[in-house]
C-alpha cells in the first residue's frame, strides 16, 4: 500500500496576493499537480494553468486530455502561456485593452527599423533581419525585471535599459571609440523603439500589458475574477515581471507555482511574497 500524503493541490489557496511555491521530486509530481488543479475546474470555478511556452501548452493539454474519463463530463481548464493570460486579463480592465499579435508586432517593428535604416548612426547592413532578435530582446527585458524595479508603470522596460547602458557608454565615449559607437547605437535603437510603440497605437505588447494591469491594480484596485485559481507549472512558466503582475491582480483562490525540487529559488520582486508549501510526503510502502 502506498501513502503519498495529501495532494498539495487539495489544500486551499490564499487570495492575499502571495504566490505559493510547491516543489516536486520528479516530473511525475508536476504532472500530478497539473491534473489535480485541472480536476478542480468547473463551470462556476474556472482554473488557469500557465505553461512556459506554446509547445508546453500543447504537452499539458494532451496530458490532461489523456486523463479524462471518457464517460464523464469535464470542464477543461484554460492552459496558456503567461503572455496569453495577461492578454486575456487586459480585456477585463475597466477600459479594455487589446494585446498585439506576434505578426502585428513583427510588422510594426520591421517598419520602424526600415524607417531608421538610413540614419547616420544606423548599424551597417540590412535592418530587416534585426526584427526577430530585437523583438525577442524587448520581451526579455520586459520580463526579466519587475516593473517597479525599473522605474514604475510609466516608462517601458526598453527605455529603462537604454537609460542604464546609455549612461554607462556616455561616460566612456570621450576616450573610448567603441563606447562612443555603442552609445550612438543605443540612441538609434531608442528611436526605433519609439516608432514601434507609436506604430502599435492602442495595441499592447507584453511590456505594455504588464504595465497596464499593474497600474490598474495599484491605482484603481483592479482584481481579476476571470479565474478562481491560477497555477503555473515549470521553471520558466513565470518571469519576475509576471509574478509581480499576477500577485497584484490576484486570484480568489490563490496562485501556485509548481517547480522541480532542485530548481533555484525564483527572483522575488519587491512587494511579492513567495510562500514555500511543503511537498507531499514521499511514498511509503
Amino acid at each position: 500500500m502506498t501513502n503519498e500524503g495529501p495532494d498539495p493541490a487539495d489544500e486551499p489557496g490564499r487570495a492575499d496576493g502571495s504566490i505559493e511555491i510547491r516543489r516536486f521530486e520528479d516530473r511525475g509530481g508536476l504532472r500530478r499537480f497539473a491534473r489535480a488543479e485541472a480536476a478542480r475546474a468547473s463551470a462556476d470555478r474556472k482554473v488557469c494553468l500557465v505553461a512556459p511556452s506554446e509547445g508546453a501548452v500543447w504537452v499539458v493539454e494532451n496530458l490532461l486530455r489523456s486523463g479524462l474519463d471518457p464517460g464523464g463530463a469535464a470542464v477543461f481548464p484554460e492552459v496558456v502561456t503567461a503572455s496569453r493570460a495577461l492578454g486575456d486579463l487586459a480585456g477585463d480592465l475597466p477600459e479594455a485593452r487589446a494585446a498585439a499579435s506576434r505578426l502585428a508586432r513583427e510588422t510594426v517593428l520591421e517598419e520602424a527599423l526600415a524607417a531608421e535604416a538610413a540614419a547616420a548612426d544606423a548599424p551597417p547592413g540590412e535592418a530587416g533581419p534585426l526584427t526577430g532578435p530585437l523583438l525577442a530582446f524587448l520581451d526579455e527585458q520586459a520580463g526579466d525585471r519587475a516593473v517597479a524595479a525599473r522605474g514604475g508603470t510609466n516608462g517601458t522596460a526598453f527605455e529603462a535599459f537604454c537609460e542604464r547602458v546609455g549612461a554607462e557608454f556616455g561616460e566612456a565615449a570621450e576616450t573610448d571609440r567603441g563606447a562612443a559607437r555603442l552609445a550612438a547605437l543605443t540612441q538609434w535603437l531608442r528611436r526605433v523603439h519609439r516608432r514601434y510603440r507609436d506604430g502599435l497605437g492602442d495595441l499592447l505588447d507584453p511590456d505594455g500589458l504588464r504595465r497596464a494591469l499593474l497600474r490598474a491594480a495599484l491605482a484603481d484596485g483592479f482584481r481579476q475574477q476571470r479565474w478562481a485559481r491560477l497555477a503555473a507549472v515549470g521553471e520558466d512558466a513565470l518571469s519576475p515581471a509576471d509574478c509581480e503582475v499576477f500577485a497584484a491582480v490576484g486570484a480568489p483562490e490563490g496562485i501556485a507555482w509548481a517547480l522541480p525540487a532542485d530548481a533555484p529559488p525564483p527572483p522575488v520582486p519587491a512587494g511579492v511574497e513567495f510562500r514555500e508549501v511543503p511537498a507531499p510526503r514521499p511514498g511509503v510502502h
